[in-house]
């Protein structure tokens, strides 16, 4: 083997290094990404939730999603917790509207489709 062979050899060698490093880098971004959307979805799931969490409760079971006040504390969220239930049921009930008028669509384009074979 002769110095060139030698020379391409580590040329090779050290692409195919960078390659690796630049797939594990690549996975790891999609990792963290994956994570935070992860997250944030969790988040999502869970808003009423996180919203009574600001009221600052005097014990939180996070595990089984539960908020305990003592009932010195309990004043600020008893006069608010009908307006949470109102604002968090308004929002769902947009949501499902939203999501009936998109299943009809997606329906009605399907008939219309039908048609016009």
């Amino acid at each position: 083997m002769n110095d060139y062979d030698n020379y391409q050899e580590m040329q090779d060698f050290d692409a195919e290094q960078e390659a690796i490093a630049n797939a594990n880098a690549q996975g790891e971004a999609e990792a963290q990404a994956m994570n935070e959307q992860a997250e944030a979805e969790e988040n999502d799931k869970q808003p009423v939730f996180e919203e009574l969490r600001t009221y600052k409760p005097d014990y939180e079971d996070l595990h089984n999603h539960s908020l305990y006040w003592k009932l010195e504390n309990a004043k600020e969220i008893m006069s608010q917790f009908k307006v949470i239930l109102k604002k968090y049921f308004d929002r769902n009930m947009e949501e499902l509207k939203t999501r009936k008028i998109s299943k009809l669509e997606a329906e009605l384009e399907k008939l219309k489709g039908m048609g016009n074979n």
